[in-house]
């Protein structure tokens, strides 16, 4: 069944990042269904070992010659379920950021932020937020980390964020946000071949 080209990331464009490749293409796909590929009924070890709704694809050398080009590919449309019927142009730029209180690592660090006084919690949660589109760094939620019920060895890949500013319109479910994790071996050795697929709204 076919799959549509979420995001494409071209290594040669991007800032170096610790254990990332230098070079390649890295496409991302979904289905187009109300769940946006996603599986609800098998457990992460299943999805990860047989993915159905989605897919990671890594390229080592890119191809540079339009003739030899994939062409036919499925295009969205208006009335699609994808979080995004356009196209869009990435940039990148380095940068910091600390844990959001939603990382299940955040804990682990500076302690459950339920516990805080109200105006720290609120400040917390309004400053750390880990929001926007990147790739790797901490990884944003509108619901909880599902690492926290799973192995942890997972890390942020790639997230896609609703955004709707700027003539963008980007929207997972109700104000939701896109992740996709790797473990940190499989990054460091550039094995995009068992990546884990989530996303939730609020």
């Amino acid at each position: 069944k076919p799959l549509y080209l979420l995001a494409q990331i071209n290594f040669e464009e991007t800032p170096e990042l610790p254990n990332y490749p230098r070079t390649g293409i890295l496409q991302f796909f979904i289905e187009d269904n109300d769940v946006y590929g996603m599986d609800f009924d098998r457990s992460v070890q299943e999805v990860v070992a047989s993915p159905d709704g989605y897919r990671v694809i890594y390229h080592s050398e890119i191809i540079r010659k339009p003739s030899e080009l994939e062409t036919q590919l499925p295009e969205a449309m208006t009335d699609s379920y994808l979080p995004l019927q356009r196209e869009y142009s990435l940039s990148f730029s380095s940068d910091n950021e600390m844990p959001s209180p939603t990382d299940y690592r955040y804990e682990q660090i500076a302690g459950d932020p339920y516990d805080y006084e109200d105006d720290i919690a609120d400040y917390v949660y309004d400053h750390l937020t880990a929001e926007g589109s990147k790739l790797g760094g901490y990884a944003n939620f509108t619901q909880d980390d599902p690492r926290r019920e799973n192995e942890n060895n997972w890390v942020l890949l790639f997230q896609m964020d609703s955004d709707w500013e700027d003539g963008v319109e980007i929207m997972w479910g109700d104000m939701g946000v896109g992740n996709f994790f790797i473990r940190e071996e499989h990054l460091k050795s550039g094995d995009f071949s068992q990546v884990w697929y989530n996303w939730d709204c609020s």
